[in-house]
């Protein structure tokens, strides 16, 4: 508010210089008569403002005062209240002395009941202990019984009538689920009313192959004997080095033909085989432009086909990219051939 007061004294200063200035350019015609009471107005209204921020001020100035007063009251009334904490703590302190005290006693007292308790306990673990040996020498009396987890047929005996076995003795046989004949534990057993089979299939037949599909199972030791199972576990990848897919299938096998162990021929049913081109195995060339075959053109020309080769059958090679089937090829092909060289094809020979 004071500074309120100041612009208005600044003001009012200003228009009093206004005016003066308009005074005496009225004196020399200068300035108009209406100019003039504009000028002394405003000087007016500059003389009012400077009134009414001095009201302002000392009526702030009161306001301080009052306040003042009402603060030294208040501070009365709070060192009276602090009188009072002081009063109100010292009791405090007296009851916590006591509560103190009771709580030693307390504790006195817990401790006593502790040391009866550690007693009790220590009698009751010399009854758990003889308890447990008890119940361990029943566990031990009921493994003169022992009884196979399932149906099946014993496959390897691992101990004889009279040998000592202890408590956690283990073989040291693999536990691979294929192996009929392990030397783990005391006896192997199989379950020969269903077997589990093993087949490597090749890459280019391993798309059709799927779950729960047929097949068909044969031995040498029942020939003409097909045994029907079903696919039951596809690898979900293809083994890096033979380039073959892991499947297994589940075959029932009430009357205990099949033994664990035999190897059998599996036939996949419902797999799609399409037809494939084979060429004599003379009828390749390998150089530096890669695999090829020398193809003879309607215009009996010769043109070397570079082909992508698949199975391998000893005399003959499986093509799967570069020849349609119908072409005529040279079957034993040397170094004098050239592209584009012109021949005279032999009938009657592929």
């Amino acid at each position: 508010m004071k500074a309120e007061l100041q612009r208005a004294n600044v003001g009012e200063d200003i228009a009093k210089k206004t005016l003066t200035r308009w005074k005496e350019l009225f004196k020399a015609d200068a300035v108009s008569g209406q100019d003039v009471d504009e000028k002394q107005s405003d000087f007016d209204a500059s003389i009012a403002k400077v009134e009414a921020a001095k009201a302002d001020v000392n009526s702030a100035q009161a306001d301080v005062v009052a306040t003042q007063g009402v603060v030294a009251s208040q501070r009365a009334e709070y060192d009276a209240a602090r009188a009072d904490v002081s009063s109100g703590e010292q009791k405090i302190q007296a009851a916590q002395a006591g509560i103190t005290s009771a709580q030693a006693n307390y504790r006195s007292a817990i401790a006593a009941r502790d040391a009866s308790l550690s007693s009790v306990d220590a009698a009751q673990a010399g009854v758990g202990s003889d308890q447990a040996n008890v119940r361990r020498y029943e566990a031990l009396q009921g493994f003169e019984h022992v009884v196979a987890p399932f149906s099946g047929v014993i496959t390897a005996r691992n101990i004889d009538v009279g040998d000592l076995v202890n408590a956690g003795t283990s073989g040291s046989g693999a536990s691979n689920p294929m192996n009929t004949v392990t030397t783990r534990g005391l006896l192997g057993l199989a379950r020969t009313d269903t077997l589990l089979a093993q087949a490597n299939v090749p890459e280019d037949a391993a798309s059709s192959i799927r779950e729960g599909q047929d097949a068909d199972v044969t031995t040498g030791d029942y020939a003409g004997r097909i045994f029907r199972g079903k696919v039951f576990h596809v690898s979900g990848a293809l083994d890096m080095s033979s380039r073959t897919l892991l499947v297994e299938v589940k075959i029932p096998n009430l009357d205990g033909a099949l033994k664990p162990g035999m190897f059998a021929q599996i036939k996949f049913l419902g797999v799609q085989s399409g037809a494939t081109i084979r060429i004599p195995a003379t009828a390749l060339i390998f150089d530096a432009k890669g695999t090829r075959v020398a193809v003879v053109t309607n215009d009996d020309l010769l043109h070397f086909a570079t082909v992508k080769l698949g199975r391998d059958f000893g005399g003959e090679i499986e093509v799967l990219v570069g020849l349609s089937g119908d072409e005529s090829i040279v079957t034993n092909p040397d170094d004098s051939l050239t592209e584009g060289t012109k021949v005279k094809p032999i009938t009657g020979v592929k």
